[in-house]
This record gives C-alpha cells, structure tokens and sequence, in this order.
C-alpha cells in the first residue's frame, strides 16, 4: 500500500475520532479537505496494485499475456459529519484458480468514526505470516505492498461498517488468448 495512502488512512482513523466525540469544528472539515485531497486520484495516492508473483514473469506467461494482479482503488471519499464513505474499486485479473478471468468488485464501505475504538488501531506489517485455522500463510511477494496496513475495530466489536457491494467478471487477455489458440478446456467450457 503506499505510504501516503497509509498515512491518510491512519490520520483518519486515529485522529478524527478525537474530534467526532465534540460537535464539528473547522479542524474537522480542514481534516476532512485534506483527506478528499490527499486521496485524488491525480495525487497517486488512491490506489495500489498487488502482483503475487514477482515480475519480470516467464516467456511462457508473456507470451500468453498471462499476467495475475489484485488492485484497490478508491474511487470516491465523503463525509457527512463523523460518518465517512469510501467507494472502492478492486480488480482481480488472473489470480489463482480462475486463470484466464478478471473479477471487477465494486464497494461502498460506510462507517461512523465515534464507533472506532482508538485503543485498538495498530499498524501491522502486511508481510507478516497470517493465522488461518490450518495453521500460518505466509504472505507472497510482499515487495509492491510496503509492509504495512491499518488494523482497527469498533468500541463494542460489533459489526458497524455497512458495506453494499456488487461485482462482475469477464475474460482477461489470457482467456482470450486461450479462446484464440481454440485451447480445449479454456474458460469457455467451464462457464
């Protein structure tokens, strides 16, 4: 994730919910300016683009336009009072299984920054193993994330972020090559 989007995103959960427990004051909404600013698509710092396996690739994956990516981008931010809105686009292209697709996610993330609970915000090295019930993963080419994410949870642990989301797909440059080639198997079978 980039750093200026990191620092955005932890100005925003950890010193706005100061200000949200008194009525709003112009350093809220100078925060709240700073924040839509900093997050303009034409500052580079709305978006990151995740590629799990290191690049240059293999002739073979070029040659094919194989190319696995996950990328986040937030599309919008608002505010109305201490309630903030977050429109987030993700692009997953080739990615695992489902070689030959990209997934187009599309989510509006909307949450009250009273609710946040302050002790809990950490920063956390986004390379760092993650515990799942069949024991720790480790993390895959952890170079294009720079190491760090923001971790928070609400002040009674319930679950107070609405999310309404929708997604598509379709086939990327790979599926289409493989249509092309008349691959059998392709993704048109399966589909």
């Amino acid at each position: 994730m980039n750093r200026s989007l990191l620092t955005t995103i932890a100005t925003c959960v950890i010193a706005v919910p100061v200000y949200c427990q008194t009525p709003a004051s112009p350093s809220l909404t100078e925060t709240f300016d700073w924040i839509a600013n900093t997050l303009k698509s034409s500052e580079g710092n709305n978006s990151f683009t995740h590629f799990p396996t290191p690049r240059p690739y293999v002739k073979q994956w070029v040659d094919e336009e194989i190319n696995p990516f996950h990328r986040e981008t937030i599309e919008n931010f608002s505010q109305d009072g201490c309630r903030v809105t977050f429109e987030v686009e993700m692009v997953d292209n080739d990615m695992g299984f489902l070689l030959g697709k990209v997934f187009y996610f599309r989510a509006v993330d909307t949450f009250d920054l009273k609710d946040i609970d302050s002790q809990s915000i950490r920063i956390q090295d986004s390379c760092k193993a993650v515990d799942t019930p069949s024991g720790p993963v480790e993390s895959r080419n952890c170079e294009d994330e720079q190491g760090k994410i923001v971790v928070f949870q609400t002040i009674d642990a319930k679950p107070k972020i609405h999310e309404e989301s929708h997604g598509s797909s379709s086939k990327s440059r790979h599926g289409y090559w493989r249509v092309r080639h008349r691959e059998k198997l392709n993704l048109d079978y399966i589909v």
